[in-house]
C-alpha cells in the first residue's frame, strides 16, 4: 500500500470538510502530529484508525483504499455511482434513479438526437464519420 496516496486522499477529504488536522485528530482520538504523518505518507495507519478517520470524514474505507486495487469495469462505475450518491437523501437517490431509468429507456433516441445535433454543429466531423463508415462498409464485404 502506498502511504502517500492514502495520506493524500485523507488530506483531500479533510480539507473538503474544512477540518484542521487538530480537529480531525481530536474527533478520532489520535494526535495531530499522527494525522500529519499519515497525510504526508510518513507513517502507516491501523485498520481501526483508518475506519475512525473514514467515519469522521463521511467516506468509506473502500473509497479511500479504492486506488490500490485494480478495478473491473463494473467496479469502476459502481464506485463512480457511490461518489455521486454520497451524502444524498433517500428521496434524492430515488429521484436520480428514476431519471437514469427514464434516460436509459430512451437512450437510442437521445443518442441519435445528440449525434445529429453534434454533426450539424461540427460539419468537419461529418466527413470523417462518413469516410470511416465507407471504409468499414468496404472492409465487411
Amino acid at each position: 500500500m502506498d502511504n502517500k496516496i492514502l495520506g493524500k486522499k485523507i488530506r483531500n477529504e479533510r480539507r473538503k470538510l474544512d477540518l484542521t488536522q487538530e480537529q480531525l485528530a481530536e474527533a478520532v482520538k489520535v494526535t495531530s502530529p499522527y494525522i500529519g504523518q499519515v497525510e504526508r505518507g510518513e507513517r502507516g495507519i491501523s485498520v481501526e484508525n483508518l475506519v475512525n478517520i473514514c467515519n469522521r470524514l463521511g467516506v468509506t474505507v473502500d473509497y479511500i483504499l479504492g486506488d490500490y486495487y485494480p478495478k473491473t469495469h463494473d467496479e469502476y462505475y459502481k464506485g463512480q455511482w457511490s461518489k455521486l450518491m454520497q451524502g444524498r437523501t433517500d428521496f434524492e437517490q430515488a429521484f436520480v434513479i428514476k431519471i437514469v431509468e427514464s434516460t436509459l429507456q430512451n437512450i437510442d433516441v437521445l443518442l441519435d438526437d445528440f449525434t445529429n445535433a453534434f454533426m450539424e454543429a461540427n460539419p468537419n466531423m461529418r466527413k470523417k464519420a462518413g469516410s470511416a463508415t465507407q471504409t468499414d462498409n468496404r472492409a465487411s464485404k
